[in-house]
């Protein structure tokens, strides 16, 4: 069942951004069909100027579909336009995805450095968020090291990031704070203190032999 209002929060089960993502990103791509052009050295507009311009120039030359020569389109040419296409698209993911809902459409992964390694990173993790918002956790790029510290003598502090303490795949602790993060929980930081007979000294580790005998 498609929800008729959307609260405009990105939750995992919001299908309300996806349909907006899916929407907007065939409206901008439509609006700005003049810069898809290997001739023409410049970038796109960014959302703001973007949002401008339909809003109080829904009559722009801009607005003309390039490719069309019979129609001098509007913003609310593209916008219907743009729903048109969202709709199969949206349509076409939940055939093969099972829904669109937020968790699954944004797919957000935890690529390893060397990409080709697919089988030691970690994909569809659950997290809601987008890119410039809050939570801003977009499909491979968002907040990792999360920190809160409290300035006492030592100071207190909670932390978290989407990984492990072992960089070591086959253990358990590789991507054991993964979860964690993106559930939004963190773990207690411990704060080493230096040595007072040494104040260079931070910490120390003492290593201790065991016999094979």
């Amino acid at each position: 069942m498609v929800k008729l209002a959307w609260n405009f929060k990105n939750d995992i089960d919001e299908v309300g951004p996806s349909i907006w993502r899916q929407w907007y990103g065939e409206l901008y791509n439509t609006l700005w069909d003049e810069f898809d052009d290997e001739n023409t050295a410049l970038t796109s507009p960014f959302t703001y100027q973007t949002i401008y311009l339909l809003k109080n120039h829904g009559d722009h030359e801009f607005m003309d579909i390039v490719s069309t020569e019979d129609k001098t389109e509007t913003a609310k040419d593209l916008f219907l336009i743009a729903f048109k296409e969202a709709t199969k698209r949206l349509n076409e993911i939940k055939k093969e995805d099972g829904d669109y809902a937020w968790g699954n459409y944004k797919g957000t992964y935890l690529g390893h450095l060397l990409q080709a390694l697919p089988a030691f990173s970690r994909f569809d993790i659950p997290i809601g968020g987008d890119r410039n918002i809050v939570n801003a956790t977009s499909k491979n790029h968002g907040p990792s090291w999360r920190m809160i510290v409290e300035m006492t003598t030592p100071p207190t502090a909670l932390g978290i990031y989407p990984g492990g303490q072992s960089g070591n795949p086959g253990s358990q602790y590789y991507d054991n704070f993964t979860d964690h993060w993106a559930a939004g929980k963190y773990h207690n930081l411990n704060f080493l203190q230096s040595n007072k007979a040494d104040s260079s000294i931070i910490g120390t580790q003492t290593l201790k032999p065991v016999s094979n005998e």
